[in-house]
């Protein structure tokens, strides 16, 4: 999609007008690490994506970058992961004495097992609803930092808590779902930096990196319409931070029709 893009935007230039881009509908396989539908700096074109699936084959990477765009729009679009960039799975036991906790990772979602894993120190659990863990526990802070992990067992580790006093107290049990992750630093799922007049329409997103959506110094109207995140197969949850993180919008900012679901 680079080069795709470096050709659309050395087309736009050439022609000093409009330029649509037609996607087929269908998926395309998205591999490598870092922004992997680059659309920055592209002005006066609309992409119509036809419902087409872009398919993230790294949890590491984001997705749809538009920083630096004007009088763009982007329609029609499908964002998925292989591998959700987050780990999500059920306490087996709690260690008082040590405010450590037994955690069997679901298997899909195993990526402490992965050697391309960087632990940040910024990890953290989230606490679930048991019954409905597309939603957070209610009587429990939001999240509890995490000091490290040491596999035991297949897809079985040894947590270490930050604060072990919420193990001591009974605050995690056996039982209890919990999504793992570190927010990975990619900025959003979609990530636009000093574009104007963007116009986002219809588009879906299976599972999100960091935000579903982070602006920032958006210039003229930015207009997202219909941009959904949706809990899809076995996944706990969406995202693993905001909806949408907005910092200094210079002009009107339409958001409408938007469906969130399993925020953390």
């Amino acid at each position: 999609t680079g080069l795709g893009m470096a050709i659309a935007k050395s087309l736009a230039d050439k022609m000093g007008g409009d330029l649509e881009i037609i996607f087929d509908k269908g998926r395309y396989d998205m591999e490598g690490e870092g922004r992997m539908f680059n659309a920055g700096g592209l002005k006066n074109v609309k992409l119509t994506g036809n419902g087409c699936v872009l398919y993230i084959k790294s949890p590491y990477s984001s997705g749809m970058d538009f920083s630096g765009s004007e009088n763009l729009t982007a329609e029609g679009f499908e964002i998925k992961y292989e591998t959700a960039p987050w780990i999500q799975g059920t306490v087996e036991s709690a260690n008082t004495e040590d405010g450590t906790f037994t955690y069997k990772v679901m298997e899909g979602y195993d990526l402490w097992a992965d050697p391309n894993f960087e632990w940040m120190g910024s990890e953290f659990a989230v606490p679930l609803d048991n019954d409905n863990p597309h939603m957070l526990r209610r009587d429990l802070q939001d999240f509890i930092f995490l000091n490290d992990y040491e596999k035991i067992g297949d897809r079985l580790y040894k947590v270490t808590a930050a604060d072990p006093s919420l193990i001591q107290r009974g605050s995690i049990k056996a039982g209890d779902k919990i999504v793992c992750t570190h927010r990975l630093q990619a900025r959003g799922t979609i990530w636009s930096v000093a574009s104007k007049n963007l116009t986002l329409k219809d588009i879906l997103i299976h599972e999100s990196i960091d935000t579903v959506m982070t602006g920032v110094r958006l210039e003229g109207t930015t207009t997202v319409d219909n941009v959904s995140a949706k809990l899809d197969g076995e996944n706990w949850v969406t995202a693993n931070a905001d909806g949408f993180h907005i910092q200094v919008a210079r002009g009107p900012m339409i958001i409408k029709n938007c469906e969130i679901e399993g925020l953390l």
